[in-house]
């Protein structure tokens, strides 16, 4: 094997080993040590997913996956993986993607090797066994039925099928009983026939990335990568492009009415913008997500709140395949909010067109890089199972060296025309809304799942409030972050011999202080826990219940607060509890003693506001 990387970005917590190398078939690995773990694992990405479905079979792709763990020509016992690794502590999984598919285990770290073994044949030589072609299909199908109720399948399939036809994002991917059998056989084609074609065609070692971690030493953990990897077939053939856009002017300026299961009432608006996945280091679409999604004073949420239109908001960006990416808006809505749904969507425009008029701002990106720096640099390490897979994965992003692919979530890039271009792209020609309620009437029906919708084109009222929506007085863009740490000192002594118990600093007639060093693992967090004993919070009912609306209250009042901090990585609770009220901080030390006088102060100064309280 050739070995092309060993000096990797890491985070400072991260005593594990990389290196990433190329086999001679192609197939390229990343070979982690971890001393210490108890369950090794590995993964593989092949980097083909449901976009390469054939159109007249769809939810090949998945049955793949499925089939695939069904024996190999080394041990054909369909049984044989599953069986060794639950003898040994160990568990396995799947997924498929738009595009790629993704294959993991975890296992005891003494039977590594053994599990490689099995699992490497899956990629060498598959047996596909047709006894088990008919349950697998039966295992696909139920996967689907148990979806077919959940709005969250529903919802994302209906967007799916309203999308450009001439793009795979319009496919149903999962597949079923009838797309993988009873269609297929009513036109005489052997299902089993196809699904070795499209194995042959697609699983080739160049467009496989290769995880392994064990607690062998970085030359035996390669060793065994070449020894079990290499016969994996190279063909080889490039990793399939997807050109057509998935929304083009006809599926745009249109609301989506849309009737769930569940008593949802949602606004959702989704709009084509740049794709800027390969802009990583300065990610515009995470900081437009900061912005649009802030909860604190001047925010678009909070503004919403104050009319009595929406609970909640959340928004972000993605890119669905190359020059075909989304940003999207979902708010909760109230059912005042559902009544006046154009207001809501004019109030959004009208956040957008600030942003547009305030953007760009350096301190902006400046705090976003100084939070992902501080996240990064104390990162825990995350089960073993789960780093294989997210690496093979993020290992099909070429554009992002390896040495930096521990490290992308760090901001490290500011790219101001790139915001600006950005931001521009939110507009109402490159949009469109769902709308979700039970209330709704609706005149079709998706295909796949049943969804009730309606198709409705926006008014030439509502096009002239988007295309001009002026100016919010209440919108504007947060405040600079005062909880940001930027000190990461920590005065750690040698030959220390840790404490036992807290020490008690202060004892009186009422109150107790205890505090306890970090002298065993040295890192610059601290944990702040106060209880306050308030037996009358529960010396009735409507005690009770006046403490509850108190809390609510509190927590509403002081939200600019806990979300400053919660951006900074630092976390205030404050509930009620059977024995009074409670107060947790955590976080890193260089700011906690400021959130805690903080929100002292804002217990003082707090007032009950009727509005609020009606709410």
């Amino acid at each position: 094997y050739k070995q092309l990387e060993s000096d990797f970005i890491k985070p400072d917590l991260d005593d594990r080993s990389y290196r990433f190398i190329q086999l001679p078939n192609d197939l390229k690995a990343l070979i982690i040590q971890d001393p210490t773990t108890d369950k090794s694992a590995a993964a593989l990405d092949v980097n083909i997913g449901a976009f390469s479905d054939p159109e007249e079979l769809p939810g090949l792709a998945h049955f793949c996956e499925h089939l695939l763990f069904m024996g190999s020509r080394k041990f054909p016992d369909e049984n044989e993986y599953s069986s060794f690794l639950s003898k040994h502590g160990g568990s396995s999984n799947a997924y498929t993607g738009a595009q790629n598919t993704n294959y993991y285990f975890q296992v005891n770290h003494e039977h590594l090797k053994g599990a490689l073994d099995r699992f490497s044949g899956f990629f060498t030589g598959p047996l596909f066994s047709k006894d088990s072609t008919d349950k697998e299909i039966n295992a696909v199908d139920s996967e689907n039925k148990k979806n077919l109720q959940n709005d969250i399948w529903r919802l994302y399939q209906l967007d799916k099928s309203l999308s450009n036809p001439s793009h795979p994002y319009h496919k149903f991917s999962t597949g079923n009983l009838k797309t993988l059998n009873e269609i297929p056989k009513s036109k005489g084609v052997d299902v089993r026939n196809e699904l070795l074609n499209f194995y042959s065609k697609y699983y080739s070692a160049n467009l496989m990335k290769l995880c392994v971690l064990g607690r062998e030493d970085l030359d035996t953990l390669s060793d065994w990568a070449y020894e079990l990897f290499s016969d994996v077939p190279n063909l080889p053939r490039p990793a399939p492009e997807f050109e057509a856009s998935i929304l083009d002017g006809a599926y745009l300026k249109k609301f989506i009415h849309v009737k769930p299961v569940k008593d949802l009432t949602k606004l959702e608006v989704t709009f084509v913008v740049p794709d800027v996945e390969d802009h990583w280091e300065s990610k515009p679409n995470h900081i437009l997500s900061h912005l649009i999604g802030h909860e604190g004073s001047g925010s678009l949420l909070a503004h919403l709140k104050s009319l009595g239109w929406a609970n909640e908001l959340s928004a972000g960006g993605h890119t669905v395949s190359k020059s075909n990416a989304f940003f999207c808006i979902d708010i909760d809505l109230t059912d005042e909010g559902l009544k006046h749904h154009e207001d809501v969507t004019h109030t959004i425009f009208q956040y957008i067109e600030m942003l547009k008029n305030s953007l760009p701002e350096e301190w902006i990106y400046l705090e976003l890089e100084d939070i992902s720096k501080a996240s990064f640099k104390f990162e825990q390490k995350k089960n073993s199972s789960g780093t294989v897979s997210s690496l093979a994965k993020a290992l099909e992003k070429d554009y992002i060296p390896v040495k930096s692919i521990l490290a992308t979530s760090l901001l490290s890039k500011y790219e101001p025309d790139l915001i600006t271009k950005y931001v521009q792209s939110l507009n109402v020609e490159n949009c469109r809304i769902v709308l979700i309620s039970k209330t709704f009437k609706t005149d079709s029906v998706e295909k796949w799942y049943g969804t009730e919708y309606s198709t409705v084109d926006f008014s030439a009222d509502l096009l002239k409030r988007l295309q001009h929506p002026g100016l919010n007085s209440h919108l504007h863009l947060p405040r600079p972050n005062e909880f940001i740490a930027t000190n990461f000192n920590v005065d750690k002594l040698e030959n220390v011999e840790p404490l036992e118990e807290p020490l008690l600093l202060k004892d009186d007639k009422i109150s107790k202080l205890w505090y306890k060093k970090d002298d065993r693992f040295w890192q610059p967090r601290g944990y702040i826990y106060t209880t306050f004993k308030l037996p009358h919070t529960h010396a009735s009912i409507v005690n009770s219940m006046l403490s509850t609306l108190y809390v609510q209250l509190i927590n509403d009042y002081l939200k600019d607060l806990q979300y400053d901090a919660s951006c900074a990585d630092l976390h205030l609770s404050f509930i009620k509890t059977n024995e009074g009220l409670d107060i947790t901080i955590t976080g890193f030390n260089d700011k906690l003693i400021i959130l805690l006088t903080r929100f002292l102060e804002g217990l003082k100064a707090f007032k009950p506001d009727r509005k609020r309280f009606e709410i």
